[in-house]
């Protein structure tokens, strides 16, 4: 059976030295070495049945690890992104996008959930010309999904009847304004392990799958040519923080690797 783990791991550590009970055998979790469960707004209980706290709870109130990734071949974080519709390109130097984790465990073959909070572009460009870039993440927050690099039996698309080769993430409802330019739809990407100290897990974009529908992409809808899609999109974002389980500030870091595994 594949399952999705993500999990923080050190060096030679395996998934039997997590603890993990045999009556989870059914689920994938995702924890850290010391077998505290990543937190998350929706998904089982972690093995002490004390969290995570809400999904459901009368206001829908709950918690979750915060992940923020940026994208930034300045710093030598990742690469910046880079959109190119209709003969133009789009370009930021600095990039960030913050995101909720909503599950902490998934049934066989079931991807992972982030829910993206905000958006936030420096120093951006389209055509040659500086304009600032916006995200619309307050209307409807952009759904992230991810599978384990290489799981042939996980689909990041539910309506897909078959996984895509080579596509690990989806993200949904995207919105995004270049400077009076609006596209949305859906980006595509690859989820990259991490390995440890100065290199984080990170998501790289890439183009819309031959097998998703035309329609799956970021396509104008105001400001230019409205239905056109986009030509390309690329750039890589990698984790920068994720609450006190994986950060770095000055000579003070803690960087485990972080990893989603199927198996």
């Amino acid at each position: 059976m594949r399952r999705n783990h993500l999990v923080a791991l050190v060096a030679g550590l395996s998934l039997s030295g997590l603890g993990l009970a045999a009556s989870m055998a059914s689920a994938a979790t995702i924890g850290q070495p010391s077998n505290t469960a990543f937190l998350a707004i929706y998904g089982s209980p972690s093995a002490n049945g004390k969290e995570p706290v809400g999904g459901g709870l009368a206001r829908n109130f709950g918690f979750g690890e915060n992940m923020l990734f940026e994208a930034s071949t300045v710093k030598g974080i990742g690469r910046n992104i880079e959109i190119n519709h209709e003969e133009k390109t789009s370009e930021s130097e600095d990039d960030y996008l913050g995101g909720t984790l909503q599950s902490n465990r998934t049934g066989i073959n079931n991807p992972l959930g982030v829910a993206v909070q905000f958006v936030d572009f420096q120093d951006s460009t389209f055509g040659g010309v500086a304009v600032p870039h916006y995200a619309d993440t307050n209307d409807r927050p952009w759904i992230m999904t991810i599978c384990a690099p290489g799981a042939s039996e996980c689909r990041v698309d539910p309506l897909l009847t078959v996984a895509l080769a080579g596509v690990d993430v989806k993200i949904e409802d995207v919105s995004l304004d270049l400077g009076g330019t609006v596209l949305q739809g859906t980006i595509w990407g690859n989820w990259i392990n991490g390995k440890g100290e100065k290199a984080p897990p990170c998501i790289k974009l890439e183009n819309r799958p031959a097998k998703a529908g035309a329609d799956q992409t970021l396509i104008d809808t105001q400001g230019g040519v409205v239905g056109r899609p986009i030509t390309s999109i690329a750039g890589e974002l990698c984790l920068i923080s994720a609450n006190n389980d994986w950060y770095k500030v000055g000579s003070a870091s803690k960087e485990p690797p972080i990893t989603i595994e199927n198996k």
